[in-house]
């Protein structure tokens, strides 16, 4: 299988999400899902107050630093748009990092541009507000930012994926299981829920959390987040789902990974990497990613393009021979 081993694993129909997990080790109470999801009730035509500055304007794409108001709290979102050249319609992509911030998924979008797709990679609010609205507001974000490109005439509406990696990719898997316009998402390095990872993860940043605080504390702040875990929606996902899972991951183990697979519904795959937690760098991640997003957004292979870029390939394709 040379880099990565697949599993792929099909599943047509809407399963319960409490599958794929021991839903009496979860010590939290939360509403039922028809409840949560009003957390995230927003109007569609709630103005965006979209700001947008050209930032680089070469070989064909363009660059924006963009930003919009998210109507859940009233602060703004900062963004990278990245624009292919040409009118469209074309595909597109959001981008949710957690630490990497927007930069992290910046070339991926710029590669994607040069064939033909326009990206936003969004600026995470994590570690700048408190946890449960940090959640909210970075949710919210996701699914104003598929208002923002619909409202675009240069993107698609109906070919509208997202990509999210570590924290972001469990936002996005929220969305997944609440906004149902996305034709299809990538899941990169998560978990069930962050009350999953501050509560099992070896990793230090987790250890540190848990030490942090008085255990009282700790607990008040895992409920609080709760609602925002992961578990309650991926169950209700209808659209494809890439999940990516590195097997030298410090804060992932191999089971929380295939937990967090057999708690998706929807049709779903799962790719390993030999790789760390930051897999972005992984050339085998990066074309996995993207031949995902090609069918299911429908452009063209990027595949030629990497290896060109690799100098894997020269001229027409050519294997290059050392």
């Amino acid at each position: 299988m040379g880099l990565t081993t697949v599993l792929s694993i099909l599943f047509l129909s809407v399963i319960d999400g409490s599958q794929g997990y021991d839903q009496h080790s979860y010590p939290f109470q939360v509403k039922p899902y028809r409840e949560l999801v009003k957390m995230f009730d927003y109007s569609v035509d709630a103005p965006l107050d979209v700001e947008e500055h050209l930032l680089l304007d070469r070989a064909g794409v363009k660059v924006f630093d963009v930003s919009f108001r998210v109507t859940s709290d009233e602060k703004r979102t900062s963004a990278y748009l990245v624009l292919p050249s040409g009118k469209g319609p074309f595909p597109a992509v959001v981008f949710l990092h957690s630490n990497g911030g927007r930069d992290a998924f910046l070339p991926t979008a710029i590669l994607l541009a040069r064939a033909g797709v326009v990206g936003l990679a969004l600026q995470s609010v994590w570690g700048s507000l408190p946890m449960p609205q940090a959640m909210q507001h970075d949710i919210m974000a996701v699914r104003q930012a598929f208002d923002l490109l619909a409202a675009r005439g240069d993107a698609d509406a109906k070919r509208i994926g997202a990509v999210g990696h570590s924290y972001g990719s469990m936002m996005l898997a929220v969305v997944a299981g609440i906004d149902h316009r996305f034709k299809c998402f990538v899941i990169e390095g998560g978990t069930l829920g962050m009350t999953y990872h501050l509560r099992f993860t070896s990793h230090p940043w987790g250890a540190s959390q848990r030490n942090a605080m008085p255990p009282e504390t700790f607990q008040e702040m895992l409920a609080a987040i709760a609602p925002f875990d992961a578990v309650h929606y991926i169950g209700h996902a209808t659209v494809p789902l890439l999940f990516q899972s590195a097997r030298f991951d410090v804060g992932v183990s191999e089971q929380e990974s295939l937990d967090f697979l057999n708690a998706a519904s929807g049709p779903k795959e799962i790719r390993w990497y030999e790789s760390g937690h930051e897999m972005g760098n992984d050339p085998a991640v990066v074309k996995d990613r993207v031949e995902f997003l090609s069918r299911e957004l429908g452009f063209p292979s990027l595949v030629p393009l990497l290896l060109k870029d690799m100098g894997l390939v020269r001229g027409e394709g050519r294997p290059t021979r050392q």
